[in-house]
């Protein structure tokens, strides 16, 4: 059962593994919550816990008590709640809805996370939400179906999973970021990428874009510096969605760019940086909806 943090009580066993803000697993699947377990979840913002409960335990004394069906119904609505109609076509965005909640449904272990994601930090939760729906919307001008569709979008999702291991006082920072800073916020990919290996709920093409979306065909990327046929497919077209949505959105430290201003960007590293056939594609579909006006709301 998932429990609000505030409820949990001493002696609760632990549904599924935990992440501290080191990135690190701290509680493991199985183990007995004490006292200071629960002191230190609240004080890491984690929201809501999945634990197993006695078997004469009544929920219904804890009004803030959530299903997996429930918290899959929260997620997948975070699809709807605040879309992002400026950015990407709006018609083809509804096709991909129901492809969404068929993923909800098949990853409960990974909603958790999500979950998490979203207490951890709200723009990072909504970030991952714009770039799966970019990212799937380039999967279909690809002319990606199926599973290998379901892939890219899961992959898009949880790109940014790792971040629930990086302190918030770096994620909300207002000023530019040191160089250790930075080093710690590079890790996130490498942090997602363990976490999801430990869960086994996800293909190799999932975790290994997860790893690789920040990496560049020129190398300059991280956490690997890897280059060319390297990267993996699904990781070069997070990477594009990425960059588009982190640009075209307003952050405390920058102001956000024009839609046109950020594929100017995107059309300037698609010869070194990004891949070339991937940006081609993104761009000429984007660019039909920027200069007709015919399917974009806001």
């Amino acid at each position: 059962m998932r429990l609000e943090t505030k409820f949990l009580i001493p002696g609760m066993q632990i549904a599924q593994p935990i992440m501290a803000p080191t990135g690190q697993i701290f509680l493991e699947q199985g183990m007995i919550l004490t006292i200071r377990d629960i002191k230190r979840l609240a004080q890491w913002g984690i929201a809501r816990v999945n634990v197993v409960l006695p078997a004469n335990f009544d929920p219904s004394m804890l009004p803030c008590f959530l299903t997996d069906r429930e918290t899959v119904e929260l997620v997948a609505a975070a699809f709807e709640e605040e879309p992002i109609f400026g950015k990407i076509p709006l018609a083809e965005f509804r096709e991909l809805a129901g492809t969404y909640r068929e993923l909800m449904m098949d990853v409960l272990g990974v909603v958790d996370y999500l979950s998490q994601l979203r207490a951890h930090n709200h723009y990072t939760f909504r970030h991952a939400i714009d770039v799966a729906s970019i990212s799937g919307l380039i999967g279909r001008w690809l002319g990606y179906t199926g599973e290998k569709l379901k892939d890219l979008i899961l992959a898009g999702l949880l790109h940014d999973i790792g971040k629930i291991g990086i302190p918030l006082e770096i994620l909300n920072k207002p000023g530019k970021l040191t160089v250790k800073e930075m080093c710690v916020v590079k890790q996130h990919s490498c942090y997602g990428y363990d976490l999801l290996k430990r869960l086994k709920v996800t293909s190799d093409a999932v975790n290994c874009s997860i790893l690789q979306h920040h990496e560049r065909l020129d190398g300059s990327g991280y956490p690997f510096g890897l280059s060319k046929d390297k990267i993996s497919v699904f990781a070069r077209i997070i990477a594009i969605a990425d960059i588009y949505d982190a640009m075209t959105s307003e952050r405390v430290y920058r102001r956000k760019k024009s839609p046109v201003s950020v594929m100017k960007t995107i059309a300037g590293d698609m010869h070194d940086k990004l891949d070339t056939g991937i940006c081609i594609t993104f761009l000429a579909n984007t660019r039909d909806y920027l200069t007709t006006n015919s399917g974009f709301a806001r």
